[in-house]
């Protein structure tokens, strides 16, 4: 593998006890085993009653052709998630994406990834 090097920066801010709009980018010479050169996203989480939170976001990725090749289309994503809160100190994440040009899959014009996951705070 070889070595790389890149930056990234990422913005949030709260609007008001409701919205919580953030931005990332981030760019690398694509060496290092990192998935993509250039990558930027955006979204906001939405605060919902009882400590839930709804978030939506996309994203668009140039994948790195020291890591799949050259040739690729830039992938895109559309991601949803829900918070649910089960307990004081335990939630579930749901959370949906629709990739566009997947790099790790490049026959396919998109996919689905789906999942839940547990949070447990201590």
């Amino acid at each position: 593998m070889s070595d790389g090097s890149g930056w990234a920066v990422s913005a949030a801010w709260k609007l008001n006890d409701t919205y919580f709009p953030f931005v990332r980018f981030g760019s690398s010479d694509g060496g290092g085993g990192v998935a993509a050169e250039d990558a930027f996203s955006a979204g906001v989480e939405i605060a919902r009653p009882r400590g839930e939170t709804w978030t939506i976001g996309a994203g668009w990725a140039k994948p790195s052709e020291d890591t799949f090749g050259p040739g690729l289309d830039d992938e895109t994503v559309i991601e949803t998630s829900y918070k649910f809160q089960i307990a004081k100190n335990l939630s579930l994440l749901a959370d949906g994406q629709v990739i566009f040009n997947p790099a790790n899959n490049p026959n396919k014009s998109s996919i689905w990834v789906v999942g839940v996951r547990a949070i447990l705070t201590l």
